[in-house]
């Protein structure tokens, strides 16, 4: 974490290996902000689903916490993210739709 002005910051070098070896990793590069709906549950099980199939997924965070969802910024949720990278915002995924995010987004 990184202070800036008043506000924390959180930073990831995005190689979530190395990170955990060294002691020093943020959580799982990728993360689901939202609630707990069931359409959140669907989508955290597409999102699952997806990062298995990539081999990723013990890397999954779901972020429920109103103060830590904040400090991305979200422009609206749910929202997914690999490595501090946004890449859908107010669509629950499919598990088609997380796999071909995570996939495009280097997410191997």
């Amino acid at each position: 974490m990184v202070a800036l002005g008043n506000k924390a910051v959180f930073c990831s070098t995005g190689n979530y290996e190395m990170e955990k070896s060294a002691g020093m990793s943020f959580g799982p590069p990728i993360k689901i902000l939202g609630g707990d709906s069931p359409e959140m549950a669907e989508m955290k099980q597409a999102v699952a689903a997806a990062a298995r199939r990539l081999g990723i997924e013990d890397y999954l965070e779901h972020i429920r916490d109103e103060a830590k969802i904040k400090l991305f910024r979200p422009q609206a949720l749910p929202a997914l993210y690999l490595n501090g990278s946004c890449l859908s915002a107010g669509k629950y995924l499919s598990e088609e739709e997380a796999a071909a995010l995570l996939a495009a987004a280097g997410g191997k």
